[in-house]
């Protein structure tokens, strides 16, 4: 089995007992209005830059559209693309009608601090209220709320954290002119 194939599985097939659990936890479209988001960056964005970009990108047994190109942060972006993902991402939040949007962004990937800075001014020009961080533990910082919407497809983060979670890259990817090849597992 190559280590596509390998990361394909690993990324999209759960036990049942899991995936009802993830499940239970879903946020929808509605229930971000008025509440508090929490957007794990690299997370989301690498999920909708992968499916613009053409790959492939799955949705697992929990119901949760994720990516299979394992760049974790590294990795060439072309600007367009990278300028598409980011927008799309905004607009959906923006139509969702979140009170606050923290965008949490790693520390340890190369220039996440200017990053964040530049979200941050895009946040802005969407007419969202929004701050971003890059931090040194964003898991351990998003697994530690309590209360508001958590986007995010990690595995560690939707078992660990007491938000709701919001598959935010299905939406964004939802409402996209182009349509994108998304394999049900």
């Amino acid at each position: 089995m190559s280590k596509r194939e390998q990361l394909v599985l690993y990324r999209s097939v759960f036990d049942e007992i899991t995936s009802r659990r993830r499940l239970s936890k879903r946020a929808w479209r509605g229930d971000l209005r008025d509440r508090r988001v929490f957007l794990d960056w690299y997370n989301v964005f690498i999920t909708v830059y992968s499916a613009i970009d053409g790959d492939l990108v799955v949705v697992g047994d929990d119901a949760i559209l994720r990516d299979v190109r394992g760049f974790g942060g590294r990795g060439k972006v072309e600007k367009e693309r990278k300028d598409v993902s980011e927008s799309l991402i905004f607009e959906t939040l923006s139509s969702l009608s979140p009170s606050e949007v923290l965008v949490i962004l790693d520390s340890s990937v190369s220039h996440s601090g200017l990053l964040a800075k530049e979200l941050r001014s895009k946040m802005r020009g969407e007419g969202i209220d929004g701050k971003a961080y890059a931090l040194r533990s964003p898991d351990n910082f998003l697994i530690a709320q309590k209360d508001g919407i958590v986007c995010s497809s990690d595995s560690v983060v939707i078992d660990s954290t007491s938000c709701k979670i919001l598959d935010l890259p299905f939406l964004a990817l939802s409402s996209a002119e182009k349509e994108f090849e998304v394999r049900h597992f």
